[in-house]
């Protein structure tokens, strides 16, 4: 299969970026005395590795890329929810969402049409469960569960909407890859700043004001990056707007998963990424990111086709 030439592009410039990241970082440890987190710096470049395949694979693997995202989700927060309380996590309420989170993204791609019924069917079948069972101990819990994760799968699936656009493979290739990059850049320089204030420590202990503040620069620096490579005819003023969407997208989805991962006692939704915690603690920013981006390309249209 020959690779689309502007995959060949984003691969070269998105392992040049890590790359230095990875140096930089390596570099800190060395002066700082103390050993590199080998798991993490092995897990995120395992998973870039992935997501440069995936996206240069046909549009399917995305959408099964997404549905796996989905139903990874929805095990973590029914998992996270049993630490509450055993009772929410009933076979019936987690069988139906996982199944209704798997089908959306499918769903985007080949029947974007038949979204509106299905929701409608999906929000009766979940409504009517408990009077079937006969079961009405914690049902609207349980159904607040339940919407949270569809609406999850929904949330991860604007990167199918966004990839069935003219120009999707460079959007999905920007969100991303400088969603990712806008986390790191804020951990990295909340670090080097050694930043002491917290951005909202009973939600985020970890996240500094001076990270969150340093990060938004650094994402409006390496959009450019991205412009150069991918869309060089796009203008500088719509790149840089959309990384602001971008990097507010960032700060607040990685704030909402912060927030439930605190209702419910955990530290990390699960260990299924070595350094990194489980697919909602790694992914967490692109939920908001995703839709974000989708509802400003639909205000401001793209300027070119891909």
């Amino acid at each position: 299969m020959e690779l689309h030439p502007l995959m060949i592009r984003a691969a070269a410039l998105v392992g040049a970026i890590y790359g230095a990241f990875l140096v930089i970082f390596f570099l800190g440890f060395v002066v700082g005395r103390r050993g590199p987190d080998w798991a993490r710096i092995f897990s995120i470049s395992f998973i870039v590795i992935i997501l440069i395949a995936v996206l240069a694979l046909p549009p399917l693997a995305l959408t099964i890329f997404v549905a796996v995202l989905a139903f990874l989700g929805v095990r973590e927060i029914w998992y996270a929810s049993g630490f509450k309380n055993v009772a929410y996590v009933h076979p019936v309420f987690y069988a139906f969402t996982a199944i209704v989170s798997v089908l959306i993204p499918f769903l985007l791609q080949f029947r974007p049409s038949w979204f509106h019924p299905f929701a409608i069917l999906v929000l009766a079948g979940l409504f009517s469960i408990p009077v079937f069972l006969r079961d009405v101990h914690l049902a609207f819990d349980r159904i607040a569960r339940s919407m949270a994760c569809i609406i999850l799968s929904i949330l991860f699936s604007h990167l199918v909407l966004l990839r069935a656009l003219p120009a999707g493979l460079a959007l999905c290739v920007t969100v991303i890859f400088l969603t990712n990059l806008a986390d790191t850049s804020g951990y990295f320089f909340g670090k080097l700043l050694r930043g002491r204030r917290k951005m909202i420590e009973a939600v985020s202990p970890g996240k500094t004001l001076a990270g969150c503040l340093s990060s938004i620069p650094a994402t409006l620096l390496l959009s450019l990056l991205f412009r150069w490579q991918l869309f060089p005819s796009v203008p500088v003023w719509y790149v840089l707007l959309m990384a602001l969407v971008i990097n507010a997208g960032a700060q607040i989805g990685d704030l909402i998963f912060s927030v439930f991962k605190r209702d419910v006692g955990i530290k990390d939704y699960s260990q299924l990424i070595p350094g990194h915690g489980g697919i909602l603690d790694r992914f967490d920013s692109l939920v908001a990111t995703a839709p974000l981006v989708y509802c400003f390309v639909t205000i401001l249209p793209w300027p070119v086709a891909a």
